[in-house]
């Protein structure tokens, strides 16, 4: 079982998060992103994301409180400016282009 549960404090029950929370209300809904001239973000207009989404637990009815932790993991896939070689094997074939004369 690799996916995230919720787990009731009460009584256990585990729930996916998609139980709990609101997809709109989780993540926001900017309308307007303000970024200056490099790029960062100043400030938004709209709703921010809400990590925080209060429940009732479906078998014992009590009533708890679940935020929500975000950790981004950014890496690059595609990177054009290194330069990049290929190795060459005398034991493979190679194809020739034909001439256009």
């Amino acid at each position: 079982m690799g996916f995230k549960v919720i787990k009731c404090p009460h009584c256990g029950r585990e729930y996916l998060p998609v139980e709990i929370f609101y997809p709109t209300s989780f993540f926001g809904k900017p309308t307007n992103v303000y970024r200056d001239e490099q790029g960062k973000i100043e400030n938004i207009s709209g709703d921010d994301m809400d990590l925080s989404e209060t429940y009732i637990c479906d078998d014992c009815r009590t009533l708890f409180k679940v935020e929500a932790k975000l950790d981004f993991t950014v890496t690059d896939i595609n990177n054009f400016d290194e330069e990049y070689t290929s190795k060459l094997y005398g034991d493979r074939i190679t194809l020739i282009e034909p001439q256009n004369d």
